[in-house]
């Protein structure tokens, strides 16, 4: 694996630097999303719209990659 800019030795530090931080922040705005559907009164909890938009999304990713869409097959098996 490459990135611009980087050595290769260096892609591992660079990797465990960002992917924590990323995580963190996806996991609160996911939680900050469940909450204010659950303040705002949405239909269904804030948890069970977040999941089936996750349970959606993974079916229309798993049609792309079916029929062969070459803007997922560059991720290859990270799918």
């Amino acid at each position: 694996m490459v990135m611009a800019g980087h050595l290769e030795g260096s892609i591992y530090k660079e990797l465990k630097r960002v992917i924590p931080t990323a995580a963190a922040f996806g996991g609160a705005i996911l939680g900050l999303l469940s909450v204010a559907a659950d303040l705002m009164g949405a239909i269904g909890s804030g948890t069970g719209i977040l999941m089936v938009v996750t349970i959606i999304y993974s079916y229309w990713e798993l049609g792309m990659r079916e029929i062969g869409n070459p803007e997922l097959a560059a991720l290859g098996d990270l799918l």
